[in-house]
């Protein structure tokens, strides 16, 4: 959900209470990347290889964590 037309701080304040209203989780989408290019690297899978970046992403497990419907953190795990 992306609000514009509101100071930052405004908006990061209404995005929360309406995802707490509509019992949405925040997702964080750079800590999956993060967390796909972390399990890659692990597997010194070369990036400009784009056939054995998609056969090996999908051994990678990206899994991220919630308390109180706030993310606390992400790790990967699977087929290391």
């Amino acid at each position: 959900m992306r609000l514009t037309g509101l100071p930052e701080q405004e908006n990061l304040r209404l995005q929360r209470q309406l995802r707490k209203s509509l019992g949405y989780y925040y997702v964080d989408t750079g800590a999956l990347y993060r967390g796909l290019a972390f399990g890659l690297l692990q597997k010194g899978v070369p990036f400009g290889n784009e056939e054995a970046v998609e056969k090996e992403i999908q051994n990678i497990h990206v899994e991220l964590l919630y308390e109180n419907g706030v993310q606390k953190g992400s790790f990967q795990r699977g087929g290391l």
